[in-house]
């Protein structure tokens, strides 16, 4: 996961293997929880 410095999100890659864990929508909660964004954009790359 990437985060710039004004708390936006410009990467976040999960590896294949880990794919399905739910790790991606622990790091999502953890961010989301953290850092309280006013908005959420979601790009979808290569999938």
């Amino acid at each position: 996961m990437s985060i710039g410095l004004h708390g936006k999100i410009s990467f976040l890659w999960i590896l294949p293997d880990c794919r399905g864990t739910g790790l991606a929508r622990g790091l999502l909660s953890w961010a989301i929880r953290e850092l309280e964004p006013k908005r959420l954009f979601i790009s979808f790359h290569y999938n």
